[in-house]
C-alpha cells in the first residue's frame, strides 16, 4: 500500500462499539457503532484525528459505508490535511475493521478446554448465569410488576428464604411497553416493601427501536455500566417484526446474545405475551422459535380474588435445555407499605396447582378441610370439568374416604 509515502501497519484495538487505528505518523482514525444491515454492508460511524495538524479534529464523527468507497470522506481529507496519503490509508481501514469485525470467537477443541462449572443459578430455579429465559402470559397477569420485583431482589442479592436464592448482580431493564416513571414506582415500591438499601433500584432504559439496531451502543453500556442481567419487556416490539416471523425472532435472540460474550456472560429474561394452540396447550405469541430458542421457558398463571390486597402468581416450566423441568414456583406480591415478595409451595395451592396430577390437588384441598366436600364442591373448587375421570382416580387411591353421605375426605390413617 504505497502512496504519498509507506504508512506502515497501523494498530487497532476496541475502542466502544468499534475500533480504533492509530498510524505512526500521529493520524488516529476511529470506526465506532459498527452495525450490519440485512444487506450485509457495514456501517459505522467515522472520526479522523492528526496530531501533526494545528486543529487535530480534522472529520467526524460521520456516518460511512465501510464496505464501499470514502470518496467523499478522502476528498473532504486531502482539502483538510493534504500529503497524508488518505486513500492507500482508508484502503487499511477497511481491510483492518472487516477483518476484526468478521472474525467473532475462535474454534475450540472442547478437550482442551478446562471443565468448565455448572452454570449459576442466577435465580433459583429460573434463570442461568449467561443463559436466555422467556416467561410468558396472559395480558394483566403481572409480568412486569413480577419481574421488576425478582430483579430487585438479584440487585440487592437478597434471597426469598432458603430455598429461593438469588445470586448478586447489576440489573439492566430494556422497557418496550411502560415508562421510566412506571419502573420507577415498581422498583421503589419493592424496595420499600422489601426493606431494602437504595442500592437496589435497577438500570433502566426506555426503548423504541429493536433490540438488533441497537445491540452494539448497548454492548458498550453493558461493559461500561458492569450488568449481570439484562430484562426485556417484552418480545413483540423488541424483535421488529411480526412476532410470528421466523427471521424476527431468530435475529432477536441473535442480538440478545451479543449482548455477552465467552468472558462476561449475560443473563436475560424476555417478558412475551400468550397464545392458544392446538391441544388446549399454549405458548409465547408468534413463531415457534419463541419456545425453541430460550433455554428455560415459563408459564405464568395467576389467582387473585377481588378485594384482597396480594396476587397468587405461579411459574410452571414448560421447556428446558439445562435440566429437568422444576415444580412449578409459587410466588406471592402484596401490597402494603410498597410491595412485599414472597415464596410458597404451589402444590399447597388449590387453583395454581392446576398442572399438578388431580390427585394432588384434591389432596391439598381436603387435607384443609375438617367436614369433608362432595364431588360437586370439590370439582368447582379445582374447575374441573371431567368430574367422573375425577371421582374414578379418587376411588383408586387410598389417600381418600367417602362417607355415606357422600362427603370426601382424607382417609384416617393420612391424618396420624
Amino acid at each position: 500500500m504505497m502512496g504519498d509515502y509507506d504508512l506502515g501497519v497501523p494498530s487497532i484495538v476496541p475502542y466502544n462499539m468499534g475500533y480504533k487505528l492509530n498510524w505512526e505518523d500521529g493520524v488516529e482514525i476511529i470506526v465506532d457503532k459498527i452495525i450490519t444491515k440485512t444487506d450485509f454492508t457495514v456501517w459505522g460511524f467515522i472520526t479522523v484525528k492528526d496530531s501533526h495538524q494545528l486543529d487535530s479534529h480534522l472529520l467526524g464523527p460521520i456516518r460511512n459505508n465501510i464496505t464501499s468507497t470514502w470518496n467523499s470522506i478522502i476528498k473532504e481529507l486531502e482539502s483538510n490535511a493534504s500529503g497524508r496519503n488518505w486513500a492507500d490509508r482508508f484502503k487499511q481501514v477497511t481491510f483492518f475493521v472487516m477483518q476484526e469485525h468478521e472474525r467473532g470467537e475462535p474454534i475450540v477443541k472442547l478437550n482442551e478446554m478446562s471443565a468448565p462449572e455448572t452454570p449459576t443459578e442466577r435465580i433459583t430455579g429460573i434463570a442461568y448465569e449467561g443463559m436466555p429465559t422467556l416467561i410468558f402470559g396472559d395480558g394483566g397477569m403481572g409480568k412486569s410488576t413480577l419481574a421488576i420485583a425478582l430483579l430487585t431482589m438479584v440487585q440487592a442479592g437478597k434471597p426469598l428464604g432458603e430455598s429461593f436464592q438469588v445470586v448478586q448482580g447489576n440489573v439492566l431493564v430494556l422497557d418496550y411497553e411502560a415508562s421510566a416513571e412506571e419502573a420507577w414506582r415498581r422498583n421503589n415500591a419493592v424496595v420499600a416493601g422489601m426493606n431494602l438499601d437504595r442500592d437496589a433500584m435497577i438500570h433502566y432504559r426506555f426503548c423504541t427501536s429493536p433490540l438488533a439496531t441497537e445491540v452494539e451502543h448497548l454492548k458498550a453500556e453493558i461493559r461500561a455500566k458492569n450488568i449481570d442481567v439484562v430484562l426485556v419487556d417484552s418480545a413483540g416490539p423488541a424483535c421488529g417484526g411480526e412476532p410470528e416471523n421466523a427471521q424476527a425472532c431468530l435475529q432477536y435472540f441473535n442480538a440478545l446474545r451479543s449482548l455477552g460474550s465467552t468472558e462476561k456472560p449475560i443473563t436475560t429474561i424476555t417478558l412475551a405475551h400468550i397464545t392458544k394452540g392446538t391441544g388446549g396447550k399454549s405458548g409465547p405469541f408468534g413463531s415457534v422459535y419463541w419456545t425453541n430458542m430460550p433455554r428455560n421457558t415459563f408459564e405464568l398463571k395467576k389467582a387473585q380474588k377481588r378485594g384482597e390486597n396480594y396476587i397468587d402468581l405461579a411459574l410452571h416450566h414448560r421447556k428446558t435445555n439445562t435440566a429437568t423441568l422444576q415444580d412449578p414456583v409459587g410466588l406471592r406480591m402484596t401490597w402494603g407499605d410498597g410491595i412485599s415478595i414472597s415464596a410458597f409451595k404451589v402444590a399447597d395451592h388449590a387453583v395454581l396447582s392446576e398442572d399438578l396430577r388431580v390427585g394432588e390437588r384434591v389432596f391439598t384441598v381436603l387435607s384443609k378441610e375438617k367436614t369433608g366436600m362432595t364431588i360437586k364442591e370439590i370439582a368447582e373448587y379445582l374447575n374441573i370439568t371431567q368430574i367422573d375421570k375425577m371421582t374414578a382416580e379418587m376411588r383408586q387411591d387410598d389417600r381418600f374416604q367417602v362417607d355415606d353421605e357422600g362427603y370426601w375426605s382424607v382417609s384416617d390413617k393420612m391424618r396420624f
